[in-house]
């Protein structure tokens, strides 16, 4: 989340306030991160509900974010809203909203399954006043921006994630079936065959997934437009490999696998996560088939 909310500062509108945000990022001194969904938009995070309201000094927002990861302690937000008299959602700007700035507050807490680390809340925006200093795309091009700098970073890093969570179950069901045995006949779960062969499947599943990232992004050099099929279709793969691998961890791994014996009852969970992050698989599913007929992606 924080690269690519750093991506958008980076390909921003310049002005002073990027300019040192991006100086302080590249010091290690400022975590950013995305703030798009809003309650009652789901998990479309390009079409925005909320819409910003101009006055003499600037601009006002009003907004109810339901899933911003680190909510509470980055230091900025990557936020989108409709223009002023939007005519459709598609009418949008991204906007830098600093943590600190009057009417941001964290509502709530993250109690879910899986992926506990990742601190993601509700964050509401009550009145906040922005200068034109905060707009990061022109006005009306944020679903652009969106499409060309959020959504590429995004899928290169989720597909990572889920390719780093078929790993750590290959290594985890790889060491149980080497550790763990029968006393009665001193041999081990991997002079199992069908348990040899599980694993056999999660290593081809996962290496699969892998190269097809690794396909996507030998063309992806930014900051030159990203090739967005392949990266979709990378980030789809990798979710669902990522399901596929830790569901035949769990069977390989048998009871030790239900318990904290073993690590991959987290990795099973948080697996999960990447089929619901926004685009969701059924997205994924219908935007690579929209630019495989071409059709416009949103």
């Amino acid at each position: 989340m924080h690269t690519t909310a750093a991506q958008v500062l980076a390909s921003a509108v310049p002005s002073q306030q990027t300019a040192k945000l991006l100086r302080e990022i590249a010091a290690g001194r400022h975590l950013t991160t995305l703030a798009l969904s809003e309650v009652g938009g789901r998990s479309q995070f390009w079409a925005p509900l909320s819409e910003l309201r101009t006055h003499e000094k600037g601009f006002t927002y009003q907004a109810e974010k339901s899933w911003v990861t680190a909510a509470g302690n980055a230091d900025s937000y990557i936020s989108c809203a409709r223009v002023p008299g939007a005519a459709s959602a598609l009418e949008s700007v991204l906007l830098l909203v600093e943590r600190r700035t009057e009417g941001v507050r964290v509502t709530g807490r993250f109690e879910g399954l899986g992926l506990r680390g990742n601190g993601s809340a509700p964050v509401s925006l009550d009145a906040v006043q922005l200068s034109a200093d905060a707009l990061l795309t022109p006005m009306g091009e944020g679903a652009s921006a969106l499409v060309g700098q959020v959504l590429p970073w995004f899928c290169v890093g989720t597909a990572a994630m889920s390719n780093g969570l078929c790993q750590a179950a290959v290594e985890a069901t790889a060491r149980h079936l080497q550790q763990a045995g029968f006393a009665q006949t001193g041999t081990h779960l991997r002079e199992l065959p069908n348990l040899r062969a599980r694993l056999a499947q999660m290593s081809v599943r996962s290496e699969q997934a892998r190269a097809l990232l690794g396909a996507a992004l030998s063309g992806f050099n930014p900051p030159a437009p990203a090739p967005l099929l392949p990266l979709l279709q990378s980030r789809l793969s990798s979710i669902e490999a990522a399901l596929e691998v830790c569901d035949l961890a769990m069977k390989a791994c048998g009871g030790a696998a239900f318990s904290r014996h073993l690590p991959v009852e987290r990795i099973f969970r948080d697996a999960r996560a990447g089929w619901v992050m926004a685009p969701t698989v059924d997205h994924l599913q219908d935007f690579i088939g929209r630019l495989l007929t071409g059709l416009p992606l949103l």
